[in-house]
């Protein structure tokens, strides 16, 4: 993984390191497991002033393999085939609790975790788990480097993603030339990664950041069940009943305690935005506005001039099973 990192370092380091792309604006979504937090980012990613790398990025964030990929493959093998190959490798018992779509927007660290760090952590007994998943805290003697590489790491996949859509605008076009700051999109991930709030708002203090919350029963409950479907390693199998919930007490516990806290600071509280769980399920279009207008992504009718939604959120969820899991 490092070499091919560092590939991209000599074929596009300097493109990169240029203020041409540097990061203004970005949008996190910080937010507890199992609190609607995916549904929320697909709302947002479908904006066109917004940027955000798919899942299948962040698990291989090498621009040089996306180029390449994009070049040869992409042209003989359709999106749609590789997401029905991808789902058709994951247990089915985990679909039915997690939208999964390769090609959009999901939880960053849950891909930073499975390909990067120590995944099986959560299959060596709930200690292990809490100790090296938790996503409230991290390790006092891991916490500088933690935090640096991971905001390196942030701003270099969004450098890579403008440079990757500017070369594909490039490619389209009659007239190529670059991407300036005034139109390019605005970066945005979502994830659990409140260990690293405070170093994201240091790094970039014009961010804003959007939790939803949910009662901590009701996400504890759903969080226990959607891990006991995830089947990391063949060969160690589903993690017991009894480890998921001992760690995941501790853990969320933690993540409760750490995100009222950090969320209601009112030092920086005007670039923080707070949405309630049963307020999003039951009006998508209140909350949704709520979230825009403090993402600064409303937009004015033509007809009126009042500031307005965008026209691509949708008046209702759509359908969704949301009883009778397997698990």
């Amino acid at each position: 993984w490092g070499l091919m990192w560092h590939l991209d370092e000599i074929l596009y380091g300097r493109q990169l390191s240029s203020s041409e792309f540097r990061i203004e604006r970005p949008i996190f979504v910080i937010s507890g497991g199992r609190s609607g937090s995916t549904q929320i980012s697909r709302y947002i990613e479908t904006d066109e002033r917004v940027a955000a790398p798919n899942i299948l990025q962040c698990f291989v964030p090498f621009l040089w393999l996306w180029r390449l990929v994009e070049l040869t493959l992409g042209r003989v093998i359709s999106t749609e085939y590789v997401a029905a190959k991808i789902k058709d490798m994951m247990p089915p018992e985990a679909l039915e609790r997690h939208e999964m779509d390769p090609f959009k927007a999901d939880t960053f660290d849950g891909a930073l975790w499975g390909f990067h760090y120590n995944y099986r952590a959560i299959s060596l007994g709930p200690d292990m788990a809490y100790r090296d998943m938790n996503f409230a805290e991290v390790n006092p003697e891991d916490s500088p480097q933690m935090e640096n590489d991971f905001c390196r790491l942030v701003d270099r996949l969004a450098r890579k993603h403008f440079l990757l859509v500017q070369r594909q605008r490039m490619r389209r076009s009659a007239t190529p030339t670059g991407a300036s700051n005034a139109d390019r999109s605005r970066f945005f991930i979502k994830g659990h990664f409140l260990w690293a709030a405070d170093a994201l708002l240091e790094r970039y203090p014009d961010a804003t950041f959007v939790t939803i919350v949910r009662d901590p029963a009701e996400r504890l409950q759903s969080g226990v069940n959607f891990m006991r479907t995830q089947i990391l390693d063949s060969n160690l199998g589903a993690v017991p009943w009894s480890w998921l919930s001992t760690y995941l007490r501790r853990s969320e516990a933690d993540y409760c305690r750490v995100e009222k806290e950090w969320y209601s600071r009112t030092a920086s509280r005007t670039n923080k935005c707070v949405l309630c769980f049963d307020d999003f399920k039951s009006d998508v279009q209140h909350s949704m506005r709520f979230v825009f207008e403090k993402c600064d992504l409303l937009v004015k009718n033509n007809k009126n001039g009042d500031v307005v939604l965008p026209s691509h959120v949708p008046k209702k969820h759509s359908d969704r099973r949301r009883h009778g899991y397997s698990v």
